[in-house]
């Protein structure tokens, strides 16, 4: 059993724009999405957001599938809530 204390934070004081903090609010909510689906309603360049998201290890990518990390989850709460989507 995987406890949150075990998982270390990653990316800890991140700070997004709109576009993308709205992005990661959707793979946040979902955990797991397709980058066209994504694409769809995201109006943010993903080929410039999502390669962020990975180097910062929020999400990975792979196989045409955006994955929140379990270790960012709590950043990326944080991240996504210092911004206001109305």
């Amino acid at each position: 059993m995987v406890r949150p204390s075990d998982v270390g934070a990653t990316g800890t004081d991140l700070s997004f724009d709109r576009e993308e903090a709205f992005c990661l609010r959707i793979v946040l909510s979902k955990e797991r999405v397709e980058r066209a689906e994504l694409a769809a309603v995201v109006d943010a360049d993903l080929d410039r957001v999502l390669p962020r998201f990975v180097r910062e290890g929020v999400v990975t990518v792979s196989d045409g599938v955006v994955a929140l990390d379990p270790a960012a989850v709590p950043t990326a709460a944080t991240a996504t809530e210092r911004r206001r989507f109305q």
